[in-house]
């Protein structure tokens, strides 16, 4: 006797609709700029310096396990925007990182008290 068992995966409607803002985005670039930096700076300096934005960075100094600093080539406020970025310096032959400034504001995570195991009810 054998056993039929049929697997249908449905697709989010929410991921195609994303999926298609994404790739909009990626092809318009709103907010891309270009910085193309003469001198490479340290990877936690960029990150200081441009809080809240994602950071495309060409890589100059690096190990196994860390880049410690690059130029910065181009921030958004997006990673997605550089994409075509990213394909351009891979045909290259030279290594990015994209990473993101520090965010805009250090605010402490809200838990319901739902999650305060073990912490004292007040009376």
């Amino acid at each position: 006797m054998s056993n039929v068992i049929e697997s249908e995966t449905a697709v989010d409607p929410n991921f195609e609709r994303e999926r298609d803002e994404l790739l909009q985005r990626a092809s318009e670039k709103p907010t891309l700029r270009r910085i193309e930096a003469a001198e490479a700076r340290a990877v936690e300096e960029l990150e200081d310096s441009y809080p809240g934005l994602a950071l495309f960075i060409e890589v100059t100094k690096e190990d196994f396990s860390k880049v410690y600093e690059g130029r910065l080539i181009a921030t958004a406020q997006s990673s997605v925007e550089f994409l075509d970025l990213g394909k351009e310096y891979e045909q290259r032959g030279l290594i990015n990182l994209t990473t993101y400034g520090k965010p805009l504001r250090d605010e402490a995570l809200f838990l319901p008290p739902v999650f305060w195991l073990g912490a004292e009810q007040p009376d």
